[in-house]
């Protein structure tokens, strides 16, 4: 029968460690002591209370039992490069874990290698409400963006979203498209019917240029009855396509009110030049569309 190993120790070395151990248990803190494989050699109450189970249940355990599978994997990582170096160091990172009823908890992690005991240490905070705070606060600020930069009555960027558009194809410099798409006749409907006919006009004028936005093209209603057509770089073939197709969605026979409408739309386009400014992009493409409105006013007048 193999003999029990004791070691003599003096009080004040006794006392000294009876405090250590009670102020690790007082600690908010989750404190935690890991060997080179990860299983946990000691740990305070914080622990027991946030992962649940007995102290016992702790000790020789892997550590990645308690955490979330990409946490463990993550701080897998980050031990093995830290043991690589071969001395003393530490690193911090925010990690997933699970509380004692299961649910998910945030903790930022501290975590240190002491070289000489081969021995992993690590502080770790509940951040949980913090985190939580913060996706808040970014799901506010998209849904703040998103109402800065969307047209309510047509679910379609507004003019704000069309600047931004623009201004960043000025600065990159990029070749593109644009086209100006104008409503003819929209006061007409507005005093005839009513401004909720008009309002229906802009919504079914507004589907209709949905259903024919490719990848990379961008729409938005830019004031009143007019939209912003954008379409990225390509040749004059290809744009005279997206033109048709544009002149084609705008045009038809509308249900508006109860009653049937035909619907007609004033389309100009132009490309961009190289270094061209936004506004005198945007002046060309309005002088098109100008063009076209009082061209399809006069052969409608001739008719």
């Amino acid at each position: 029968m193999a003999e029990a190993l004791y070691v003599e120790i003096s009080d004040a070395e006794y006392q000294r460690l009876l405090h250590r151990s009670r102020l690790m248990d007082l600690a908010q803190d989750i404190l935690i002591v890991l060997d080179t494989s990860g299983n946990v050699l000691d740990v305070n109450d914080a622990a027991v209370r946030m992962h649940g189970g007995k102290l016992e249940d702790f000790y020789g355990r892997d550590v990645a039992r308690f955490l979330h599978p990409k946490s463990a994997e993550e701080m897998l990582n980050v031990a093995l490069a830290m043991y690589a170096k071969g001395k003393d160091n530490s690193d911090r990172m925010q990690l997933k874990a699970f509380r004692a009823d299961g649910s998910e908890v945030h903790l930022d992690l501290h975590v240190s290698w002491s070289q000489a005991e081969q021995n992993f240490y690590v502080v770790e905070r509940d951040v949980s409400e913090s985190v939580l705070r913060t996706l808040e606060l970014e799901h506010l600020s998209e849904q703040l963006r998103k109402l800065s930069t969307t047209d309510n009555l047509v679910e379609l960027p507004n003019r704000l979203a069309f600047d931004q558009a623009m201004h960043e194809i000025e600065r990159d410099d990029r070749p593109a498209g644009l086209a100006f798409i104008d409503i003819n006749d929209f006061k007409a409907v507005n005093d005839s019917l009513g401004h909720g006919a008009g309002d229906e006009l802009l919504r079914q004028i507004s589907d209709r240029l949905r259903s024919v936005l490719l990848e990379g093209e961008f729409v938005a209603r830019i004031g009143g009855d007019e939209f912003g057509y954008l379409i990225p770089a390509i040749d004059e073939v290809a744009m005279q396509r997206r033109l048709d197709a544009i002149r084609q969605a705008t045009r038809g026979e509308l249900s508006i009110a109860g009653r049937p409408i035909g619907v007609t739309c004033a389309v100009g386009m132009v490309s961009r030049e190289s270094g061209e400014s936004a506004s005198s992009w945007m002046g060309r493409a309005d002088s098109a569309m100008y063009k076209t409105k009082a061209a399809m006013r006069k052969k409608r007048n001739a008719a």
